[in-house]
């Protein structure tokens, strides 16, 4: 029923207007004044006014340009009621925004058409309003991110937006024939459970689903109730948002996090496993002084290479540690890359094989080992990924390079020196020229959604850049990629000081002193054993108290500290500012069962000269005094 709001000054005006309408199935509303119209108007919002233009006060003129004004009764149509027909008062009337006009007295068929006209005119607006409302509500429930389903209670689909089709591949016919995909098992009493008033209007809860494709995915998905003008519920607002990536990336967090936890707990086993091993080695370099007979010496060979099969085995566990810690050390790059052939031989298709070139007397690196493993992994699996499901060769060759001035200028990050190049090259499918310069940006990746985080070659930039390296690469669409990856040689040795560098009787002590701190009883007395062999004088502490207390009383006798740094009561760390203060010219070997926790950079400013890594052997000790006390 169409609300018509009648105004005039004149109750015979509004009897008659009344007797005119009254059998149209209208609701009429009257107000006898300007201001009453613009108060009843705004209370009962009606499809049409019928405004007397001649009223004391404000008139029909005054009334029509404050509802005009009015946002919410702006485009209510108005009819001037009007006894003047000259000109200007029509076009005084179409200035303030009537829609239309009928003069007194009237005549009752026209009125009536004229009403039904402009009533009709004005649900037809509305229509059309709503139609465009809900369009741009529809085009703004396909421009958003998540996957938009309306369905009744009954389980029928009613609504489902564009996301939800790319999301699912389904188009919408197809998914009302599945909305248990979308919904999960059960949800129809789920449906029953949220439309009961008496538990709950609303759900959220994570759910595993499938899309046309059956590729696994995990939504997070959120149900409201829709309820009807009753508020009785009719049906079922479905909001699922794609989180599968998003939990890909809180399991790798996970992992990193369990990573660093067992890197922690690596080091402090480490740490008692290379004082276990340390006076192993030392006696097992007594004894083969002791014992000159073959068999004795092939036994205590075979007795010195296991301990040192233990001691890699650590090496190896604490480079978890070091790696997760972003800790450099000279590494041979050779070594990780057979790492590499050897995985993929045992993990990647049998149709992928690998091809290694690997150049004589390669330089060492100064890097991450964690990291460089990750470089080669991340560049192996996706040359992987590029030659699937065909197959194909995966050459990664490693050289040195020396490059100039002229050819650093090609590469912003590059500098002149030696360097070594790492390049891995595939025959795969290629990449195309316009994404070439987006492929390091993070999370963009030419791979299916959820085939990839699009991480891995912005992660492989990243370390290259923070060991002050480039790359390039070159990559044709059908021929395959080539990655080059250029890392800083190292300056330094990578080898430990050869065993051979002294002769046994070069090694003598000559009577230097040594003070052993060391809290493990078997290390710190075969160690005095060890020294009191080779002519050395020893005096031993139990930890760092002790050792200042002694360095104290004959630090003009002792030539040389040999110092754990790891002890309980005070540990080395500790008692080195105090021996420095003692005498700043102390010579101080640092012994370390932590693998790389400390460096010599850091403790050089307290007389430290050198960092010995447990286990070590007789002669790596002695070679070590030697260094020191000739001031090397």
């Amino acid at each position: 029923m169409n609300t018509i709001l009648i105004v005039d000054d004149d109750q015979r005006g509004q009897d008659v207007l009344e007797s005119m309408l009254l059998d149209q199935n209208y609701k009429l509303v009257f107000a006898s004044s300007g201001r009453e119209a613009l108060v009843k108007a705004s209370e009962v919002m009606p499809d049409l006014i019928l405004l007397d233009v001649m009223m004391p006060g404000i008139d029909g003129f005054e009334v029509c340009k404050h509802l005009r004004l009015d946002k919410q009764l702006a485009e209510v149509p108005i009819i001037l009621v009007t006894a003047l027909e000259d000109r200007e008062s029509r076009l005084r009337g179409i200035e303030v925004g009537a829609d239309d006009f009928v003069s007194k007295p009237f005549d009752r068929t026209e009125l009536k058409a004229r009403v039904k006209s402009i009533i009709r005119l004005n649900r037809y607006r509305k229509l059309v309003e709503s139609e465009e409302k809900l369009k741009e509500q529809a085009a703004l429930l396909d421009v958003t991110h998540d996957s938009i389903l309306v369905v009744d209670v009954t389980g029928k689909l009613l609504y489902y937006n564009k996301n939800a089709e790319q999301l699912y591949g389904w188009t919408e016919s197809e998914a009302a024939k599945n909305v248990e995909i979308f919904l999960g098992e059960g949800y129809l009493s789920k449906l029953i459970e949220l439309c009961d008033g008496a538990i709950k209007y609303s759900w959220e809860g994570e759910l595993e689903q499938k899309t046309k494709e059956h590729k696994q995915i995990t939504v997070n998905s959120r149900w409201t109730i829709m309820p009807d003008k009753t508020g009785y519920p009719k049906s079922v607002l479905v909001v699922n948002s794609d989180i599968t990536e998003k939990k890909k990336l809180e399991a790798q967090l996970l992992r990193t996090q369990r990573l660093e936890n067992i890197g922690a707990l690596a080091s402090g086993i480490a740490h008692d496993l290379n004082n276990v091993l340390t006076p192993i080695m030392i006696a097992i370099s007594i004894m083969q002084r002791k014992y000159k007979d073959e068999s004795s010496q092939r036994m205590l060979s075979t007795l010195e290479n296991t301990t040192k099969r233990g001691a890699d085995l650590i090496k190896q566990v604490l480079s978890l540690g070091r790696g997760l810690k972003n800790e450099k050390n000279i590494i041979q790059i050779k070594h990780l890359i057979l790492e590499i052939e050897k995985i993929i031989k045992e993990t990647f298709p049998k149709s992928i094989q690998i091809f290694i070139n690997i150049s004589k007397d390669l330089w060492t690196i100064s890097a991450d080992t964690t990291q460089m493993h990750q470089i080669l992994l991340n560049l192996s699996v996706n040359a992987r990924d590029a030659m699937m499901p065909r197959g194909g060769t995966i050459t990664i060759s490693a050289e040195n390079i020396l490059i100039d001035d002229s050819y650093a200028s090609i590469y912003p990050e590059a500098k002149a020196g030696q360097y070594i190049l790492i390049t891995t090259k595939d025959i795969g499918c290629g990449i195309a020229e316009d994404i070439l310069d987006k492929i390091f940006e993070p999370f963009f990746s030419t791979k299916q959604i959820g085939e990839g985080t699009g991480l891995g070659l912005a992660t492989v930039k990243n370390i290259i850049k923070s060991h002050n390296g480039f790359l390039s690469l070159k990559s044709k669409v059908g021929e395959g990629t080539e990655f080059k990856v250029y890392l800083p040689a190292s300056k330094e040795n990578l080898a430990e000081p050869p065993d051979e560098l002294f002769m046994d009787d070069e090694l003598s002590g000559n009577a230097k002193q040594v003070l052993v701190v060391e809290d493990e009883a078997s290390i710190r007395e075969i160690t005095k054993t060890s020294l009191d062999a080779y002519n050395y004088k020893v005096l031993t502490a139990n930890d760092g108290i002790e050792a200042i207390a002694l360095y104290a009383q004959y630090k003009n006798d002792i030539d040389v500290i040999l110092l754990d740094i790891a002890m309980p009561i005070m540990d080395g760390a500790t008692a080195l500012p105090a021996l420095y203060r003692l005498n700043p010219k102390v010579k101080i070997i640092v012994v370390t069962g932590f693998g790389a926790t400390y460096t010599l950079e850091a403790l050089s400013d307290y007389g430290v000269r050198v960092i010995l890594k447990k286990p070590y052997t007789t002669k790596q000790l002695l070679v070590t005094l030697k260094d020191i006390i000739s001031g090397l």
